[in-house]
């Protein structure tokens, strides 16, 4: 199994600049883009805020990171200009594969937290593997 971190790239700036209102409108606009876009036996759950967590059973690292990759891009494609001039949703998704029965699920969160977070450190917008 593989599984995928991710969260809206400045998302903090989008509440303080255009409203609550707003942001919560791009959380649902990312949320559908994601739930179109995953494989049939994937599972997405938000995890916080505007971080999520993607579970890809049977997934190699290699397919998990094409798949994380197709996220991406499809939250980049979805349309926010009608909430505010120029808005644009962005995400930043760290991917790693469980390596066994003995690879806890706890553990492998938080290599794909890790390498969510060198994503963001790395330009954002873009996936990274852990």
């Amino acid at each position: 199994m593989a599984l995928a971190g991710l969260d809206i790239d400045l998302f903090k700036s989008i509440n303080d600049t255009h409203g609550h209102a707003v942001g919560d409108m791009v959380l649902q606009r990312t949320a559908h883009a994601l739930r179109v876009a995953l494989r049939p036996n994937d599972v997405i759950g938000r995890v916080g805020g505007e971080a999520f967590l993607v579970l890809m059973p049977g997934a190699s690292l290699e397919e998990a990171a094409g798949a994380a990759e197709r996220l991406r891009a499809a939250v980049a494609a979805a349309d926010c200009s009608d909430l505010a001039p120029g808005l644009e949703a962005r995400i930043s998704i760290g991917v790693t594969a469980r390596a066994g029965a003995d690879d806890q699920l706890e553990a492998a969160i938080k290599r794909a937290d890790g390498a969510m977070y060198c994503a963001k450190q790395g330009g954002r917008n873009r996936v990274a593997r852990g």
